[in-house]
C-alpha cells in the first residue's frame, strides 16, 4: 500500500492499494484518516504502524493495515520538522528545540526529553566521516538495524570527524555521529547523547614500549600513571572510559 497525507487544508492520511487506473476512489482506497493528521510534519512507517506528528504537538500511532488509531498523546510545542526513527527510537523535534523521544509500540512511552538551542523548522540531517572507525561503524549499525533505506535521504557524509563537529555547528546538519572525546571539545556542538550500551561501540588504544628503547623505563612510567586510578577522573571528563 501507499501512505501519503494530503497537507495543509483538511488534512487527511490516506492508505491506497496500488495496480489502479483511473479513478480509483471506491476501489482503491482501503482507510482514511481525518483527526491528527500533520499538515507539514511527513509521516513515518515503522513495522506495521504509522507514526505522526501534528504540527500543534499532537502525537500519534496508527495502526498501517486497518487505519485504526493505536494511541495518541499531546507533546507539545509547535511543529514543521518530520519525525525521525533511529536507534530503535522515535525522535520528535520541535520548532523551538524541543527533542521528545519515544518508544516504538502499541503503547505509547516516552523515554527522554533533551531541548537544542537553534530549534528545529526542517527535518534533520545526520552527519558523520566517510573514513574513519567511528563513521564506518555508523553505516554498518544503521544497515544491520535495517535503517540504510530510511536514513538514506537525511544522512550528510563528510570528509572528517571535524566536519562533522563543523556541519553541526554551522546548521548543515542537526545530528553529528562522532566519539564523545571528539565532541566535547569542539566549538559550537554539544553531546545529546550516546548510543545504548547494546548498540554502543569502543575505539581501543593501547600502549607499548619497545625492548630496546634507551628511554623504556620512562615511558613504562607514562603508561603506569595514564593508567592508574589518579587518571580516572581526567579520561572520563575528555569523553574516555578504561
Amino acid at each position: 500500500m501507499i501512505f501519503f497525507p494530503t497537507g495543509f487544508s483538511a488534512g487527511q492520511l490516506f492508505a491506497v492499494r496500488t495496480g489502479g487506473e483511473g479513478l480509483i476512489t471506491d476501489t482503491h482506497v482501503v482507510w482514511k484518516v481525518k483527526r491528527g493528521v500533520p499538515n507539514k510534519p511527513s509521516i513515518l512507517l515503522v513495522d506495521d504502524l504509522i507514526y505522526m506528528i501534528g504540527d500543534a504537538g499532537v502525537a500519534s500511532c496508527i495502526d498501517a493495515k486497518t487505519g485504526e488509531q493505536v494511541w495518541q498523546q499531546r507533546i507539545g510545542g509547535e511543529y514543521s520538522a518530520s519525525p525521525l526513527y533511529a536507534d530503535g527510537r522515535l525522535w520528535f523535534f520541535s520548532e523551538d528545540g524541543k527533542t521528545t523521544v519515544l518508544k516504538p509500540g502499541r503503547v505509547f512511552e516516552q523515554l527522554s526529553e533533551n531541548r537544542l538551542d537553534e530549534g528545529f523548522l526542517a527535518s534533520p540531517a545526520i552527519a558523520f566521516a566517510k573514513e574513519g572507525a567511528a563513521g564506518n561503524y555508523f553505516v554498518e549499525l544503521i544497515d544491520r538495524l535495517a535503517l540504510t533505506r530510511e536514513l538514506q535521504p537525511k544522512l550528510k557524509p563528510v570528509a572528517t570527524g571535524v566536519d562533522v563537529a563543523a556541519a553541526v555547528a554551522k546548521g548543515d546538519a542537526s545530528l553529528g555521529i562522532m566519539p564523545l572525546s571528539e565532541i566535547l571539545p569542539a566549538p559550537g556542538v554539544e553531546v545529546l547523547a550516546p548510543f545504548p550500551p547494546d548498540v554502543q561501540s569502543y575505539l581501543i588504544m593501547v600502549a607499548a614500549t619497545r625492548r630496546d628503547s634507551p628511554r623504556s623505563a620512562v615511558a613504562s612510567e607514562l603508561i603506569r600513571f595514564v593508567t592508574s586510578p589518579s587518571t580516572l577522573s581526567v579520561l572520563k571528563a575528555n569523553g574516555m572510559e578504561r
